[in-house]
């Protein structure tokens, strides 16, 4: 159950750099639904942003590398982003509810029904299924439609 404490950064390592190599929004002709977080390197360790529980871990991909199609997809479950996991983060003490999709990992941690806590590692940054570079893909479910996940954090420039 997600806390209202605020949420953890999703790749600890780079905190102090949230650098996003492309936002949430209209990209190449459709919805971006979420943050792409880079720093060019892999491996970085992806935690769970809050406490909750796995409904989705994908580990199957093993092409972690830059690629202009989805090589590794299975119908329904995920659009092109390889090794995922979904995370239900639950109710706040408003009642909104909260998701989040964390994808394109070299390798997933976790599985389906496991209950994780808020800074639990969960996954490792990669380049799996429709990626160009290795990143996280982090998005963002509120009340069940899509949201900045940045709309969440406070970004000092």
């Amino acid at each position: 159950i997600y806390d209202g404490s605020g949420f953890a950064w999703p790749v600890p390592s780079m905190a102090s750099k949230k650098y996003i190599s492309s936002g949430f929004g209209e990209r190449w002709g459709s919805m971006h639904n979420g943050v792409d977080i880079a720093n060019g390197t892999y491996g970085a360790k992806v935690v769970a942003i809050a406490d909750g529980v796995v409904t989705r871990s994908i580990n199957h991909c093993t092409h972690n590398y830059k690629k202009y199609s989805d090589c590794c997809g299975i119908s329904g479950q995920g659009k092109g982003y390889g090794n995922h996991v979904v995370i239900d983060h639950g109710r706040d003490a408003n009642g909104n509810t909260y998701a989040a999709y964390y994808a394109h990992m070299t390798t997933v941690t976790v599985s389906a029904g496991q209950h994780v806590k808020k800074g639990q590692t969960i996954g490792y940054v990669g380049c799996t299924g429709y990626s160009t570079g290795p990143h996280l893909h982090f998005g963002l479910i509120v009340n069940n439609g899509w949201k900045n996940p940045m709309n969440y954090y406070t970004v000092v420039k």
